[in-house]
């Protein structure tokens, strides 16, 4: 998959900065989560059912976000 790629290629760019590792760290200690480990695996075993089951618990939800973006 295209989108794949682009996630792959995202994370290598994101991986080498400061504010990506600030984010890491910051769950890491608040959540007790790694959302860095085996990011590129778990992008590369992601299946389009798995996206579809994701979007159906979202929806589900019945929660609903309005964003406004204005120009400056």
């Amino acid at each position: 998959m295209k989108i794949k790629r682009i996630l792959v290629k995202q994370y290598a760019q994101v991986a080498i900065t400061n504010d990506y590792w600030s984010y890491i760290i910051w769950h890491e200690l608040d959540d007790d989560a790694d959302f860095d480990r085996d990011y590129c695996k778990m992008v590369q075993e992601m299946t389009a059912e798995d996206v579809q089951r994701m979007a159906q618990r979202l929806l589900a939800a019945k929660r609903c976000i309005e964003v406004t973006m204005l120009s400056e």
